[in-house]
């Protein structure tokens, strides 16, 4: 996959660079973790700090717009970011 980014916006209040990226050079709608891991290797982030908000797909083409957010911390991260409703049941159940 290709990623080229179109917008890249600071934001100190929360400690963050909120991104939107295209990204080219897939056969199916990517999924999650694909376009995290593509936007790790495109940019410099790790990613226990990289939050992809939306995939924009749409169907027929092959170009995605990707919103992500790239926190200057984990713990900065966890703070803004609210956990997943998934997750969170998982550990309840432990």
């Amino acid at each position: 996959m290709e990623v080229e980014v179109i917008e890249s916006k600071e934001n100190p209040l929360l400690q963050r660079r909120e991104i939107t990226a295209k990204i080219t050079g897939f056969a199916a709608t990517p999924s999650l973790k694909e376009v995290a891991d593509a936007l790790c290797e495109a940019l410099p982030a790790k990613a226990d700090v990289l939050s992809v908000a939306k995939i924009e797909h749409k169907t027929g083409r092959t170009i995605a717009i990707v919103t992500a957010k790239i926190y200057a911390s984990p713990e900065a991260k966890k703070g803004a970011e609210r956990e997943k409703k998934q997750k969170a049941k998982k550990e309840e159940t432990k």
